[in-house]
């Protein structure tokens, strides 16, 4: 039943954000500064009620790509892998409310100060923002810099600059465009919690699997001698934990990283009511990679929020791999031998 009702919020939880991009996107004004303000770009909540398709975001460090399909956004150059449409929608808004606070330097050798140089000179901080309509028409286009924290007031602001103006602004409100992947992508992979986790198995490239289950309320390392201890009450549980908030850093294509069979942990995480999760992790260059897709219970109502979380975990993983903490999948590289207490050692 706890199982149930955690997938049910979590599924509540991704209405939201999509609910919230039919209401944000469409609010019908912008409050701004003060009386009379200009608004940086007037009018621009307007337009992109109905019309915005693409959100363009160029930087030093490239390019990403934010293409609109119905409710949510998809990052193209991540396989089309879904973005944060909450975080897209507070770029939308925030750029909405930019008020022109004050002007500033119009010389371009003096840009560089408030990192609002060209974007993709290499050391630059500068991030090129374009709006594009659903006609492939730039509906708003501006360059973000420096944020100002000491305004005097609740909020800050954001140094600006409109390509082919030379004069640059001090804008009140807060805009922060990420430029690297982690900062865009849907993070959430899977969210399993420890209370759902029936058994974990755990087969290593090399060595004796490790298996940890619940028992009696709690976790152990079901195949461990009986006449060995752990190194603490608490290590197996970890094994429990290890789908609870899984987030991806990065994703890519399934092809683009190899799992050999010499280098790659196998992972089979059974639920209290009947479903499994398999997961292989491998590592590239420091970075850890993971495979995943879930079976649901065969006696698993397919209209149930749990049910649902599965066809969720296959629908991401599906043709994907994704980058994620090497501390989430520190624990699938310990052997049996790693667990046990040592010589002297209290568990």
């Amino acid at each position: 039943m706890r199982q149930q009702t955690v997938f049910a919020l979590a599924g509540a939880a991704a209405i939201a954000v999509v609910l919230t991009v039919g209401t944000i996107l469409t609010q019908p004004r912008v409050q701004t500064a003060e009386s009379g303000a200009e608004l940086v770009f007037p009018g621009f909540i307007d337009k992109v009620q109905e019309n915005l398709k693409t959100v363009v975001i160029r930087s030093a460090g490239g390019t990403v790509s934010l293409d609109r399909d119905g409710s949510v956004f998809r990052y193209r150059e991540r396989a089309n892998y879904p973005a944060d449409t909450q975080k897209v929608v507070d770029l939308v808004a925030g750029v909405a409310r930019l008020t022109k606070l004050e002007s500033k330097t119009s010389q371009p050798d003096r840009y560089a100060r408030l990192d609002l140089q060209d974007p993709t000179e290499k050391g630059s901080n500068a991030k090129e923002v374009t709006f594009i309509d659903t006609n492939e028409k730039e509906m708003a286009k501006l360059i973000v810099g420096k944020r100002k924290h000491t305004l005097g007031g609740k909020e800050g602001g954001t140094y600006v600059r409109l390509p082919g103006d030379a004069q640059t602004w001090l804008a009140l409100g807060e805009v922060n465009p990420g430029a690297a992947p982690k900062d865009w992508i849907a993070k959430d992979i899977a969210d399993v919690p420890d209370a759902a986790v029936k058994r974990v198995t755990v087969t290593p490239p090399k060595g004796e699997r490790v298996i940890a289950a619940r028992e009696g309320g709690k976790f152990v390392i079901e195949n461990l001698p009986k006449s060995v201890s752990l190194e603490s009450d608490f290590v197996a549980e970890e094994y429990s934990r290890i789908l609870a908030g899984l987030q991806a850093e990065d994703v890519a294509p399934a092809a683009q990283v190899p799992f050999p069979k010499d280098k790659t942990y196998a992972v089979v995480v059974e639920t209290v009511e009947g479903s499994t999760i398999n997961v292989e992790m491998t590592e590239v260059s420091d970075q850890s990679w993971v495979k995943i897709s879930a079976t649901p219970a065969a006696n698993l109502d397919a209209n149930s929020s749990a049910s649902q979380a599965m066809a969720g975990i296959n629908s991401r993983g599906e043709g994907r791999i994704f980058q994620v903490p090497a501390y989430k999948v520190a624990i699938l590289k310990r052997t049996l031998s790693d667990l046990r207490a040592k010589p002297g050692q209290a568990p």
